[in-house]
């Protein structure tokens, strides 16, 4: 897969996509959003994906006249926490979770192993 993304002379998505690039910074949900995307992607298409999630955002505000409220980074960062606590099994002590005694002693098992072939 390329990491390129179309051309397109439509000035709309153009606006969406300086905007996208503009999250690299901010520190709002959509920032992380957008950093989330960068890290899992190429640039190009994350900020596609990242215009993608404007224009919906913008599009439901138009439809349902209703104010933008931004959760704030802190809310998007406890539900990625809670999200990557339940799905992960090599680092659950991070995010506060119990570790189960298989995984806790394959983990020691694998750490004595590295001491000896040192």
């Amino acid at each position: 897969m390329s990491g390129k993304t179309k051309r397109c002379a439509n000035r709309a998505a153009q606006a969406l996509r300086l905007a996208a690039a503009a999250l690299r910074s901010s520190q709002s949900a959509l920032g992380a959003y957008y950093r989330r995307m960068c890290a899992r992607m190429d640039k190009p298409k994350a900020v596609t994906a990242a215009a993608h999630k404007l224009a919906r955002l913008i599009y439901a505000m138009l439809r349902d006249g209703q104010e933008y409220t931004d959760r704030g980074r802190i809310t998007s960062r406890s539900a990625t926490a809670s999200v990557s606590c339940t799905t992960s099994r090599r680092r659950p002590k991070p995010w506060g979770c119990s570790s189960s005694p298989l995984t806790t002693a394959l983990i020691n098992t694998i750490k004595i192993n590295r001491r000896s072939q040192i």
